[in-house]
């Protein structure tokens, strides 16, 4: 039997064990069972026919038949209508954390911001202590009501005009709400979260007062009520499909609810990295009755899982290489009907690579080019990080975190005085006061000065969300605008209006303070389509003067209420009717939605529907609309903030994650893809820019997990990497003797590499040991038995340091040592790699063998037992699968590979090295050529920028450039130049103002000159940054596992006076926060370039 056939047999197994049982599943102990096919209904008592009491009639309550179906009709028109429990309600359901479910048949003829079905306790606090179940539209509590932050919307609010079995259980940790047998929210809670006020009298259609009278007005519930059931134990999902479909039979809705359909297919679509390869996945569900048994036609082997009644999860992992579209084909079966679902999904997978920068108490940033070098830079919070590599340098001081708040709500880079250098504008939570910060110029940066500070404006406002930098009147300069999660704040703004090097500010106050004037959330869009920017907030919008919209006022439309709304909320005309939309998360909580605008209604007012897009993460507080594919198309990136609210918020100890959201306006929905999963999430602010100059948006965020750039690796691999022997995320792990080892202080071989492949994210792990060989007696422990202990206990420690290292590819170097034994020591060494490579093989994906090199002028006669050696790695390769990697052919008649005692390789021996091995690991020399005159300049395999050619006679550097290459640079590769139009003269090459070489004569140039790039120039040539940061990460890296037996190879003493092993582990971070610096600095750079004239007197 198949996988698959075996999944659908486990679902069919649990579909049967949800088939309606013949009476209502009860939870615990059930307290309140109204219904209103009950004589008592409507009269001046209705009959409970529970535990908790009676309910008395207030106000004039209609019984009615809605859609065949005996009901209660409360408030219709202005009349106040309840049902009063006459006891308190009872302990199972209140206090501390309780566990309660409440099930309402209900039909809402036209839903209002909160309708509360049910009441159970008081209003008006503290946090946790109401209960209202509401059938409203609010997305923070439009379906519960605690008082506080553990409120629930719907997310997708159930359609109006029909009957609904809506449920909701809580069992202490969790809020669950259900509409007709599926869960459709939900949101974590803390333990002190709930606290439920005892004895209010429970209530039907409308809240309860702090005095626990029934409360009308604005919040009663204008619907009709079939059934109201109340248990002081947790229904579970099949309990709530059992007495959906047992009700639905009862009140006559059986054949409507049972007809076989798919219902918004797909939902929660995803594409994600997983094993190597990417996994698609999504949500569906399938109603009808009786229930069915699912089959899938496409794609073949897609796994098929049950979530809960009603709703399934697909998933497929793709194949290589991808194929461009993915259709999916679906059938629902029950035996009376049969259905089909297909749809199709595009595969453009996006990859990013992150790095991180600082972990401090910021939460904001932003983009520019602080030190006008052409590269874009990071400025976050107390520091600014400069391109290519972001090391930071110092900014401003910032306060420690404090209580929930740090001391940043918003970075703004802005040219504040005029002067040609970007200034940086902050505000603060909890002050008032605004300041910028001002760029102390070229010397100062150089020297890491702080930037001066100067208070820009005092908003007199001290409850501040975000901050924004918009230009609100279009004259191309922006305003400074504050977002305050008070919602009784004024809605105010500044005009910033440069004079010289003086900023003029105009107070702009868009709605004075009053009552919901303000409230946590913010964004700019056209919400009429009169061509003006609006603003819109938690709980409207604020129209725009069609004039001047500084000497107008602003029109307030209350026209929804978002509690707890993101900064910025996104507006788009995303389904093309013409009407733009709304996207907008729950900054603290559960939910990511986006909001369709609809036709407006008779008085103008706008209506919306809400389409859920995510709710499997909390906290998308931060949004940014940006074209990530570079396609034409923006899309939708945000992600979870880290512990807002100092960990309080639901969700708070999920992972960090960041997505993209690429829209589908055929089938109008989101299709989610994982930029990063793990320590990078948002905090205040999402910025875009192209960080490394390769053409791609990368992303930058700040939050208290720290500072990241996401790098865009692009949608597919290059070309050249799709089959390439390494893989992107790839550890490379490197083992053997002082051929090994000793890479580690030139780092020719993993600067290669890492240039060859700047898309992926290529770690290396230098185990190399001078004194090793195949048998590992150097590495075995200085303890009894002899010097160096056991050959064996040497040999399991290598393997051990190895497994610890977790390579997903090994290069090997042995045989040199070995090879000393001559002919006799052959087969000791056959059987010794043989054995080696064999447990090596289980430990990684994929082993490469390097052979020894030969000394130069076959020194001391060992050149044949070094090739003899050679043979037995080659044929032991071959034997374990791994790659076999001739070293023979280096060439020994160059004394400047090798040291002045013939041995060992020199810096230039390791650049034959590295080139010979990347050669045959599809990552070999490459090569730039650049074409200059007068008329501009042009490159292959590289781009040149700000190209400055100067034509006066005199001038000793007639060519200045900068320069980026597909791949970064390296010793081995070569560059060929080509300048017509030059004076005549000899020339040399400058970079950063270090010669290079010479170049020839201007004859020479314009026939074009070839340069190999050679161990002495290239790091000039390529930018010097990420060769030393390689060592030094290798010198740091050997501190952290070092051997602990080179007191025994010098024969010094057979044990360790003082065992040092404690501080190695201390060496991890440091190692860590190289490899970040390695990440910024592979892609290839910017490098200045000049072209001087040489002088020749």
């Amino acid at each position: 039997m198949s996988a698959i056939t075996r999944q659908f047999s486990v679902s069919a197994l649990l579909l049967c064990a949800v088939s309606p049982a013949a009476d209502i599943q009860v939870a615990g102990r059930l307290f309140v069972d109204l219904d209103a096919g009950h004589p008592s209904a409507g009269s001046e008592v209705w009959k409970n026919s529970a535990d908790a009491g009676d309910f008395q009639r207030i106000g004039n309550p209609k019984t009615v038949q809605l859609q065949g179906v005996s009901a209660i009709m409360l408030n219709a028109g202005e009349s106040n209508d309840a049902f009063r429990c006459h006891k308190g309600a009872p302990a199972g359901v209140t206090g501390k954390a309780p566990t309660r479910s409440v099930e309402v048949w209900v039909l809402n003829p036209e839903i209002a911001f909160e309708e509360p079905m049910v009441a159970m306790a008081r209003r008006g606090g503290p946090p946790g202590t109401a209960y209202n179940f509401n059938y409203g539209t609010a997305p923070g509590h439009g379906a519960i009501t605690h008082w506080g932050g553990a409120d629930l919307g719907w997310g997708q609010v159930p359609e109006a005009g029909q009957w609904h079995h809506l449920v909701h259980t809580c069992d202490g940790t969790t809020n669950r709400v259900y509409c007709d047998g599926k869960q459709i929210a939900m949101e974590k809670l803390q333990p002190r979260d709930l606290n439920t006020h005892p004895d209010s009298h429970i209530v039907i259609g409308t809240g309860i007062r702090a005095d626990d009278q029934p409360e009308f007005g604005s919040i009663r519930a204008s619907l009709a009520i079939a059934t109201v059931r109340v248990h002081d134990g947790v229904l579970t999902p099949h309990q709530i499909l059992n007495n959906f479909l047992v009700d639905s039979a009862r009140l006559g809705l059986k054949e409507d609810q049972g007809k076989l359909r798919f219902t918004a297919a797909p939902l929660r679509e995803t594409f994600r990295p997983a094993e190597q390869r990417l996994l698609y996945s999504a949500e569906f569900e399938v109603r009808g009755l009786p229930l069915p048994k699912l089959s899938v036609t496409s794609p073949a082997g897609a796994k098929l899982t049950q979530l809960r009644p009603e709703r399934y999860h697909i998933e497929w992992m793709l194949p290589s290489p991808l194929p461009r579209q993915i259709n999916v084909s679906v059938t629902a079966d029950n035996g009376t009907d049969q259905v089909t679902q297909n749809w199709s999904v595009q595969v453009e997978p996006i990859r990013f690579s992150k790095t991180l920068l600082a972990v401090d108490t910021n939460e904001c940033c932003d983009i520019a080019d602080v030190n006008r070098d052409g590269q874009l830079d990071v400025i976050a919070g107390r520091n600014w990080f400069a391109g290519p590599d972001f090391r930071p340098r110092p900014l401003r001081a910032i306060g420690e975190f404090g209580k929930d708040y740090s001391n940043n709500n918003g970075d703004h880079a802005w040219d504040v005085n005029g002067d040609g250098w970007t200034d940086v504008i902050a505000g603060s939570f909890k002050e008032s006061e605004v300041f910028w910060f001002e760029n102390p110029g070229r010397e100062g940066l150089k020297f890491g000065r702080q930037w001066k500070t100067h208070l820009l404006l005092d908003t007199e406002e001290g409850e501040n969300e975000l901050t924004f930098f918009r230009d609100l009147n279009g004259d191309g300069t922006p305003e400074y605008v504050v977002n305050s999660w008070n919602p009784n704040r004024a809605m105010l703004g500044w005009q910033l209006v440069p004079k010289g090097d003086i900023i003029s500010l105009d107070r702009l106050e868009i709605q004075p303070a009053g009552k919901n004037h303000n409230g946590h959330g913010m964004g700019f869009g056209d919400i009429n389509g009169d061509g003006h920017e609006d603003i819109i907030y938690e709980s409207g919008w604020y129209e725009r003067p069609a004039n001047d919209p500084f000497g107008q006022p602003w029109k307030r439309h209350a026209d929804w209420h978002h509690a707890g709304s993101s900064c910025p909320i996104l507006v788009r005309d995303l389904n093309k009717d013409g009407r733009n939309d709304m996207i907008l998360g729950r900054g603290h909580d559960y939910g990511l939605y986006w909001m369709e605008q609809l036709e407006p209604a008779e008085d103008g007012k706008t209506q919306w529907k809400q389409h859920l897009i995510d709710d499997s993460f909390s906290q998308s507080h931060a949004l940014h609309w940006v074209d990530v594919d570079a396609d034409g198309q923006e899309e939708l990136v945000t992600g979870k903030r880290v512990r807002a609210h100092s960990g309080g918020d639901p969700g708070a100890s999920d992972v960090a994650e960041m997505f993209c959201y690429r829209w589908y306006p055929q089938r109008e929905n989101f299709v989610r893809y994982t930029i990063s999963s793990g320590q990078a999430g948002t905090g205040l602010q999402i910025r875009d820019g192209d960080m490394n100059g390769d053409g791609l948006a990368d992303l930058v965020v700040s939050g208290k997990s720290g500072t990241f750039v996401l790098f865009n690796e692009g949608s597919t691999p290059t070309p050249a990497a799709q089959d390439s022997f390494f893989k992107n995320g790839d550890r490379v792990v490197m083992i053997g003797n002082g051929l090994i080892e000793r890479d580690q202080k030139y780092g020719r071989l993993e600067t290669r590499l890492t240039c060859a492949f700047p898309q992926f994210n290529l770690q290396f792990r230098n185990l190399g040991w001078v004194g090793d060989t195949v048998f590992g007696q150097s590495r075995a422990p200085g303890r009894t038995g002899s010097v160096f202990g056991t050959a064996e206990q040497g040999f399991q420690n290598l393997l051990r340091q190895v497994r610890d290292a977790k390579p997903s590819v090994l290069i090997v170097g042995y045989g040199f040592n070995e090879s000393f034994a001559g002919p006799d020591g052959l087969a000791a060494f056959e059987t010794g790699i043989n054995r080696l490579l064999g447990e090596l093989k289980h430990l990684t994906t994929r082993i490469v063998v390097l052979s020894p090199h030969l000394p130069p002028d076959n020194a001391r006669g060992r050149a044949d037992a070094i090739r003899q050696y050679a043979h037995v790695l080659q044929q032991s390769a071959d034997r374990h699968g791994g790659k076999y990697i001739s070293l023979l052919e280096l060439s020994t008649s160059d004394d400047d590979l090798f040291s002045r005692f013939g041995t060992a390789l020199t810096d230039s021996g390791y650049v034959e090295l590295a080139n010979t091995v990347a050669t045959q690991l599809d990552a070999g020399p490459r090569k730039v050529t650049l074409k200059m005159s007068s008329a501009g300049a042009e490159a292959t395999s590289a781009d040149i920028h700000n190209y400055l050619w100067h034509e006066t006679d005199a001038q000793v550097t007639p060519v200045e450039f900068q320069l980026s290459t597909d791949y970064g640079l390296c010793a081995g590769d070569s560059v060929s130049i080509q300048v017509t139009g030059l004076e005549r003269g000899h020339y040399m090459l400058l970079s950063e103002g270090e010669f290079v070489c010479l170049l020839g004569s201007q004859d020479a140039l314009k026939k074009g000159v070839s340069i190999r790039l050679l161990a002495r120039n290239a790091d000039l040539f390529a930018g010097s940054s990420l060769r030393k940061t390689i060592n030094r990460k290798n010198r740091l890296y050997f501190h952290s596992w070092r051997p602990r037996n080179t007191a025994f190879i010098t024969g010094e003493r057979k044990s360790e006076q003082q065992p040092s092993h404690g501080d190695v582990p201390l060496f991890v971070p440091l190692v860590v926060e190289q490899e970040r610096l390695i990440a910024g600095l592979r892609r290839p750079q910017r490098v200045n370039f000049a072209i001087v004239r040489v002088n020749e007197e």
